[in-house]
């Protein structure tokens, strides 16, 4: 059986760094097959279009914050994983790169603002993955922001882009946790299609944007289990508001109780 780890939208540098160190932390005790980044790695706040006219446009720096997201999540991944990792194009990825070509077009054949190029796909062994990844028969993933259907519930925007692909679907870009089944057919003859939303590893005390600080977004990973026959099993795994989680029995981040009563390790570190 191969296992897939889904690394979700990060968006460094507004991410919770104890997700991501305890997401780390499991990538290298569980040693998956493969690590798939669903994009939205790096925030590059600079070049959002939120931000043109405004002092944030001067803020930020793009290469500043690919360093940082190099440093804080990319590299060490690789220092505790070495299979096939590869990472989906994005619309935070994209910033850099659709900023240059609209305000400086006669110098947009650089290839310098490019995701893979600021976040060194080639030095880091990272894949781009393009805008679709088809993982196994039936099955993509692909970060979500190609104009598909928003929904309120979890899971919803990923069925939806199911129900237009025709395959089952493993998005990120809502940030949220969540999956839905839906079978169609007759006399005894069903297809199911999945949709599958992985979560997010943001601090929402640094999305800023956000109205009264809270929104319908939930914090947590996937874990995919294709089977021999091509069958995916989609496990979601949502994380506390330590930065916890567990996965097949196994926690991860959590606290231990010493035997003084004072919270004195992690398990799963």
């Amino acid at each position: 059986m191969k296992r897939i780890v889904v690394l979700p939208d990060v968006q460094a540098p507004l991410e919770d760094g104890r997700m991501v160190r305890n997401w780390v932390n499991f990538v290298k005790d569980f040693n998956p097959d493969e690590i798939i980044g669903i994009g939205d790695t790096c925030d590059f706040t600079a070049p959002s279009r939120w931000n043109k006219d405004t002092k944030g446009e001067f803020e930020n720096d793009v290469f500043e914050q690919a360093e940082y997201t190099k440093r804080r999540v990319l590299k060490p991944t690789r220092e505790v994983f070495d299979g096939r990792f590869g990472i989906l194009r994005s619309n935070h990825g994209d910033r850099p790169r659709d900023y240059l070509r609209k305000y400086a077009p006669a110098l947009s054949k650089t290839e310098m603002f490019d995701e893979a190029k600021l976040l060194d796909y080639e030095g880091l062994e990272i894949n781009d993955l393009g805008d679709f990844y088809d993982f196994t028969e039936g099955w993509t993933a692909t970060h979500g922001h190609l104009g598909f259907s928003a929904s309120r519930y979890a899971g919803g925007a990923a069925m939806a882009a199911a129900r237009r692909i025709g395959k089952s679907v493993v998005m990120g870009h809502v940030h949220k946790l969540g999956l839905i089944n839906e079978s169609r057919g007759y006399k005894g003859s069903l297809q199911t299609l999945t949709g599958v939303e992985v979560g997010h590893f943001m601090d929402i005390n640094k999305a800023t944007y956000l109205k009264h600080g809270a929104t319908n977004w939930q914090p947590g990973f996937t874990v995919l289990y294709v089977g021999s026959y091509g069958d995916v099993t989609p496990v979601l795994v949502p994380m506390a508001s330590d930065g916890s989680f567990t996965v097949e029995g196994q926690r991860y981040g959590a606290l231990k109780r010493g035997a003084n009563g004072k919270f004195t390790k992690r398990v799963g570190n």
